[in-house]
């Protein structure tokens, strides 16, 4: 049983993520190979293509995640809280 898809969200991240996934289905070997082991395992080029789709935006999200984290003063600022600044008046 195929389930149907929820196509929404943000369509610029979609289709940021769908240019990624066929660029590397043409250029990268890694990607190339992947392809041609799911292919003999009977999936369909949709279906490998979501499946490749879900792994780079994992890959995306743990990377910006990441990064946010490592950023100098992340989830600091010299600016009191709005709650701390209203207690003060």
């Amino acid at each position: 049983m195929r389930h149907r898809l929820n196509r929404g969200g943000d369509r610029a991240l979609n289709k940021a993520i769908h240019v990624i996934a066929t660029t590397r289905m043409r250029d990268c070997p890694t990607t190339r190979a992947y392809v041609a082991r799911r292919t003999a395992q009977g999936k369909r080029p949709q279906e490998i293509r979501r499946c490749l789709k879900r792994y780079i935006a994992r890959q995306l999200y743990r990377t910006l995640t990441r990064t946010m984290a490592e950023a100098p003063g992340a989830g600091r600022s010299d600016e009191p809280a709005p709650s701390e600044a209203l207690d003060n008046t």
